[in-house]
């Protein structure tokens, strides 16, 4: 068995045989400062957003801290790429190697060194128990996809468009439910071109079946979607057709198309998936193979068993984050700390983020409700006002007071008064997030940050905010000396595997 013939669930025992310990909400991962209180798992678990300008060392410095204390501390992990040169994989890797994790470290990817496949088609059918939500899952990543896929297309529709895409897509697949056992994007790709082909002869098979969703679904492409003005009808199809035909050729076919050896739930074990198809090399490709194992990810960590306090901490890490934000995100972090993950998002500013949502109110309140439900906020040096401004009024003010005297000459004696005034001022000025130090030869590989964590009173005197330095070399003395979290050795298990096949295959020839 060569290399690119995993199986299926290669490795899928239940999530309380990879437990060797149990994780509390208070264990301190790391300290920002020595002299500051340590940030626990409960602080991690309540969301990390880094802000950042481009070359500001968010990255290098705080982002390459936290990275590097969950890690330490046995948590699985999924990371999402969007810059080139293999380099959110190689960040991981100098980590993993530092910190004796390599075992546990997964490259997925068109360039990986094993052909990975996950096939989510299958993987949402399974998911729960709940068939009807698995199909709603389903049908949400598949609409994701297509929008991410037809972008330009998408400029053009109909303003009910993804609301008759959903439908589209929850009645297709009632109809490919029952005629397949096992889903894959060719099966549903036939079953596609034969009711767009031959409609009365197709759907005429399903007329007797006794499954209500099959009786909907002949309901809906007979009457409903018939009925429908050409050009909405047109765009769907068109839209259809182009994704179903991309999974079926090329990168996406290999990735994604064809039967499943890996899945999220590796990630639960300690796995640090690494989806390596960077969207600054593959672009949409790119941007869709991320979305979909985020939502994947985000849907596999939400049936974990919320009672066990065993849960081995996972962590989704989204450098760029605007190139994957979704308004699932925030509905997501609401519910991440019930069943121990945590999301770090590193991005440039807030305008940005809004912008990747589109325009309008409802972008503005996405990213609003996002920038609420994380709790641990962290600004490098930022030019935009905006995001800066935002920074500004989140950390608040504080009363200065301030002392002037005056003096009077009177011709024989002079005479001096004492005047002490009270005001509130903001902590922070605007200007002070754009000379904070951005690491590398010039600042002695220092980098300055401001970071926020309301609620929690981290920094001396007892406050919740503090410019910081973070060296860009990690100081390993800030990460709790407890010991390493076990997690389990993937790579022995896949080598393992294969020996076994290819003994096996020896035996049989």
């Amino acid at each position: 068995m060569s290399k690119s013939e995993l199986p299926w669930a290669l490795y899928s025992p239940t999530e309380s045989n990879s437990l060797s310990d149990s994780w509390e909400l208070s264990d301190p991962l790391f300290k920002f400062k020595s002299f500051s209180r340590p940030f626990t798992l409960d602080m991690a678990l309540r969301g990390v957003l880094i802000f950042g300008a481009t070359g500001s060392g968010k990255s290098s410095s705080s982002g390459k801290l936290i990275a590097s204390s969950y890690l330490k501390h046995g948590f699985g992990g999924l990371v999402l790429c969007a810059k080139g040169n293999n380099d959110e994989l190689d960040n991981f890797k100098s980590i993993s190697e530092q910190l004796n994790r390599m075992d546990s470290l997964i490259e997925f990817g068109p360039k990986s060194e094993y052909k990975f496949t996950f096939n989510f088609l299958e993987y949402f059918r399974r998911l729960t128990k709940d068939s009807s939500e698995n199909q709603a899952n389903l049908v949400h990543i598949l609409t994701l996809v297509a929008n991410g896929l037809d972008r330009e297309q998408k400029k053009s529709q109909d303003p009910f468009w993804d609301r008759v895409l959903e439908q589209y897509f929850t009645h297709l697949l009632s109809l490919a439910f029952e005629l397949y056992s096992e889903l894959t994007f060719i099966k549903i790709k036939s079953c596609f071109e034969n009711l767009e082909q031959n409609t009365n002869s197709f759907l005429s098979q399903f007329t007797e079946s006794p499954n209500e969703d099959v009786k909907a679904a002949v309901l809906f492409f007979f009457n409903e979607f018939a009925k429908l003005n050409e050009k909405t009808r047109s765009i769907v199809i068109t839209s259809v057709s182009s994704m179903l035909f991309k999974f079926t050729i090329g990168n996406l076919k290999s990735m994604f198309g064809t039967e499943g050896n890996i899945d999220p739930t590796w990630i639960l074990h300690g796995a640090v998936i690494v989806i390596n198809v960077p969207t600054q090399e593959y672009q949409e490709i790119g941007r869709v193979s991320n979305l979909i194992w985020k939502y994947a990810f985000q849907k596999c960590c939400l049936t974990r068993n919320k009672s066990d306090s065993r849960l081995r901490p996972v962590f989704l890490w989204a450098d760029e984050a605007q190139e994957f934000i979704s308004p699932y995100d925030s509905e997501f972090q609401a519910m991440a700390r019930s069943v121990y993950c945590s999301s770090v998002f590193l991005t440039q500013n807030h305008s940005l983020l809004r912008l990747k949502l589109g325009s309008g109110p409802f972008a503005t309140d996405a990213v609003t409700a996002l920038e609420g439900n994380m709790m641990t906020q962290i600004y490098h040096q930022n030019f935009d006002k905006e995001t800066n401004a935002l920074a500004q009024n989140k950390i608040g003010k504080a009363k200065i007071k301030s002392t002037s005297r005056t003096y009077k000459d009177n011709n024989y004696f002079g005479m001096s008064s004492t005047t002490t005034i009270e005001k509130e001022e903001f902590i922070f000025q605007q200007q002070d997030f754009t000379k904070l130090r951005t690491g590398g030869h010039a600042y002695n590989r220092k980098c300055d940050a401001i970071v926020f964590t309301p609620g929690r009173k981290l920094f001396w005197p007892f406050v919740s905010y503090s410019k910081l330095t973070i060296h860009q070399r990690i100081n390993h003395r800030l990460i709790n000396k407890q010991k390493l979290r076990l997690s389990v050795n993937f790579k022995d298990l896949i080598k393992n595997h294969l020996k076994t096949n290819n003994e096996q295959r020896s035996e049989h020839e």
